[in-house]
């Protein structure tokens, strides 16, 4: 399946009063950069755009047509509205096909319902995971087994299980704890104590 598609226009308005007329208009105010690319101000429709996200999610790629011409990117930065949550403008990052990327993808936990009951949870402390490669080869998320894991026992970056065919290269911390699986009784008292360190990504959704 190829990339979806979304049509830009180039907007010679830059500024907040004016993006806030593009808006009115029903348009999104964006750009459009990349490694030796020239950067362009650009609008898309935000009903075409909320079709593409809300299919394809934020961590695809996304062929931008341009005055005729078609760009590979994928998106940056977002940025909404605090209250109102609508889009505000959005960051396109041209790519090249023979570069590699780097970024963060979610982690999609398996079998969590196997291992969880009433009094064991998984407590996971790592969420996404930083990876590289080519932008044939990215992928919306990475899949986490952990059907297996026994009470008290925990998983790694470095019990993955990503095929070297993938292209995908895994940036992580080899040691660094997914998540353990532990009883509900010590979760709470842990929450209450404020005393366990839960890891939180600051990274944006692409980070070159």
């Amino acid at each position: 399946m190829g990339s979806p598609k979304l049509k830009a226009e180039v907007r010679d308005t830059i500024g907040r009063r004016k993006c806030k007329k593009i808006r009115k208009k029903g348009f999104v105010p964006a750009v459009v950069y990349g490694h030796n690319k020239e950067t362009k101000e650009i609008k898309v429709e935000e009903v075409e755009l909320e079709k593409v996200l809300n299919r394809h999610g934020y961590k695809t790629t996304i062929d931008l047509e341009i005055d005729g011409k078609v760009v590979t990117t994928i998106i940056k930065e977002v940025q909404r509205h605090i209250t109102k949550d609508n889009f505000l403008h959005i960051d396109f990052q041209q790519l090249s096909k023979d570069e590699k990327i780097k970024l963060q993808v979610p982690i999609n936990l398996i079998g969590r319902e196997k291992v969880e009951s009433s009094t064991s949870i998984f407590q996971q402390q790592l969420v996404e995971l930083d990876i590289q490669c080519l932008p044939k080869n990215i992928v919306k998320s990475i899949d986490v087994d952990i059907s297996e894991l026994k009470f008290g026992e925990y998983i790694t970056v470095s019990d993955l299980n990503i095929p070297e065919d993938s292209g995908v290269e895994v940036l992580n911390n080899p040691n660094e704890i997914i998540g353990t699986l532990t009883s509900t009784t010590k979760q709470t008292d842990d929450t209450e104590q404020q005393d366990t360190p839960i890891y939180e990504s600051s990274k944006s959704i692409l980070d070159i």
